[in-house]
C-alpha cells in the first residue's frame, strides 16, 4: 500500500470520483488532493440547501437533475485517478482512495493506492 499524507506542495492533479455503493463512480472534476476536502464540504452543502430543504416534497430527480447530488446518501467512498502531467493523460493503474479527518482540530489526508487485481 502507498501512502501519502498532506502536502501543501504536492500539486500532483487528479480526476475526483464519488464512489457509490455499487462500486460505480460519478465524476466529479480535476482537483489537487489538497482540494478534495472542501470540495465534498460543499456539495455537501449544496445537498442540504437543494436537497433537504425541498419545501414542496418533490422527488430529488425533480428537484435537481445533478446525478452527484441525486446519489449523495449513497456515495460510499472519494476514489482519485492521477493525470500523467506530462502526457496529459490519465493514469490506468494510478488510482487512490482518499481519507481524511481532523486531529486537534488540524486536518489531514491520506491516499491509498487502489490494488488493480
Amino acid at each position: 500500500m502507498s501512502k501519502f499524507h498532506s502536502n501543501p506542495h504536492d500539486i500532483r492533479y487528479f480526476q475526483l470520483y464519488f464512489e457509490l455503493q455499487e462500486s460505480e463512480k460519478l465524476p466529479v472534476c480535476v482537483c489537487t488532493a489538497n482540494q478534495v476536502e472542501s470540495i465534498t464540504k460543499h456539495y455537501g452543502e449544496l445537498y442540504h440547501e437543494i436537497v433537504e430543504s425541498n419545501p414542496l416534497g418533490l422527488l430529488i430527480e425533480r428537484v435537481t437533475s445533478d446525478p452527484i447530488l441525486q446519489n449523495w446518501e449513497s456515495i460510499t467512498g472519494v476514489v482519485l485517478r492521477l493525470l500523467d502531467s506530462e502526457k496529459l493523460s490519465w493514469s490506468d493503474n494510478e488510482e487512490y482512495y482518499y481519507h481524511d479527518g481532523y486531529h486537534d482540530d488540524i486536518h489531514w489526508y491520506e491516499l491509498t493506492k487502489v490494488s488493480n487485481g
